[in-house]
């Protein structure tokens, strides 16, 4: 309940909305980084490269 009142807090204020909304779409491309990362090694592991 604390946390909703202070994503609404924070979301008032355009700096710290600006800051989220990157730090939200940096994590996405991580994640999309770490899952193509991942498929490579299988891959590179399946044809017996590595």
């Amino acid at each position: 309940m604390n946390l909703d009142r202070a994503f609404e807090r924070a979301m008032k204020n355009p700096e710290t909305r600006v800051k989220i909304f990157i730090a939200y779409n940096i994590g996405i491309v991580l994640v999309n980084l770490t899952i193509i990362a991942g498929l490579g090694f299988l891959f590179l592991r399946y044809e017996g490269i590595i």
